[in-house]
């Protein structure tokens, strides 16, 4: 499998890294380690992000943790409260995601793409708009993935640290 970084091929094998330091500053803000069963991770130290692909799929790893409340947008903003993700326009937490996903159809034609049953609810709950504060997850649930996740990742992010001060082949951007 082919490794690009900024539209650049990379020769990775098996077993070695290739890390990119910020010119600017000095800091490794990505890791690419490929493993001996061809999986590759690219890491980015700074945002606690790796990704692990094996040529058919990926699988995003984060610490959650560490990145709380530090990204937003459509698809939420990353504090573990699924229930809050899809607000409206005008920040409006609506019963469901999908109805607050409603709020972005463009020009009003949003009854020509719902159900009568949830243009009946969407109505409603955009008519009476309300920001609710603590709304309840089901966190408990994702406590222990999140727990196993972040041990993997600190585990990971270790081990690179260690090898990229040990890497000689260091490659500045």
């Amino acid at each position: 499998m082919d490794i690009k970084v900024n539209h650049q091929l990379i020769s990775l094998n098996a077993g070695h890294y290739y890390i990119k330091k910020d010119h600017a500053t000095g800091n490794v803000n990505l890791v690419i380690y490929r493993y001996v069963d061809n999986v590759v991770l690219a890491y980015n130290p700074e945002l606690f992000v790796g990704v692990f692909y094996d040529g058919r799929d990926a699988e995003v790893v984060t610490d959650q943790l560490l990145n709380k409340n530090r990204a937003c947008g459509l698809c939420g903003d990353n504090n573990g409260e699924y229930n809050t993700d899809v607000r409206t326009p005008r920040h409006c937490v609506m019963s469901e995601p999908r109805l607050g996903a409603y709020s972005y159809v463009l020009d009003n034609k949003v009854d020509r793409c719902l159900s009568q049953d949830d243009l009946r609810k969407y109505r409603h709950e955009i008519g009476n708009c309300e920001y609710k504060v603590g709304l309840k997850s089901k966190l408990k649930n994702q406590t222990s993935k999140l727990k196993n996740e972040s041990s993997k990742l600190k585990t990971e992010s270790s081990k690179l640290k260690n090898e990229s001060s040990k890497h000689k082949n260091e490659t500045d951007i």
